[in-house]
């Protein structure tokens, strides 16, 4: 009976360290998520900033870069 009690008792003690390890792993996820948005947004910022912007054309609806080379 105490092989079972000593068994019960490491199983708990890892089901404790997986909680902790699972929480940290959240935390750290949330970060990383966090920092793939910001750097996305950079991205996304610098790639207009070189951009032109030319006023007095219509856009269509679905035009691609291809598209817009062939014109």
């Amino acid at each position: 009976m105490e092989e079972y009690e000593a068994r019960g008792d490491e199983l708990e003690n890892v089901k404790g360290s997986l909680k902790s390890e699972i929480l940290t792993l959240q935390t750290k996820n949330h970060e990383l998520r966090k920092e793939v948005e910001i750097t996305s947004m950079r991205i996304d910022r610098l790639a207009r900033k070189s951009n032109l912007m030319i006023y007095g054309f219509a856009e269509i609806s679905g035009e691609t870069k291809t598209h817009l080379q062939k014109i």
